[in-house]
């Protein structure tokens, strides 16, 4: 999960190097995040480290604001029901949105 605190950095990259960056992630989380959030035991080494993980990557996806991130992280919420981490999930999104003046309704 070291490497996710330097993600925004690379989803600045031209298009074609964006690919290469998606197949990664997906990649990644195809082997490392399970298909449903509560798979792992709370906590357990497992799901300390998922969440974790989780949490940089919606770090990076605020800080870098990728339409890649927003894309591959709504396809980690929408596995599950109800997510083990929906609540910082859609404290992220709401914050990317109130950004752009997307969101004008009171959570």
């Amino acid at each position: 999960t070291k490497a996710v605190i330097i993600l925004p950095f690379f989803t600045q990259l031209p298009e074609e190097n964006l690919v290469t960056l998606k197949n990664a992630l997906n990649h990644f989380i195809a082997s490392h995040f399970p298909m449903k959030s509560d798979e792992f035991p709370k906590g357990t080494l497992r799901y300390n480290n998922y969440v974790d993980c989780v949490k940089k990557l919606l770090d990076a996806l605020e800080l870098s604001q990728s339409p890649l991130l927003l894309q591959i992280l709504t396809e980690v919420l929408c596995r599950d029901n109800r997510h083990v981490m929906e609540e910082a999930f859609q404290i992220c999104f709401q914050n990317i949105a109130k950004r752009y003046h997307i969101l004008y309704t009171v959570w």
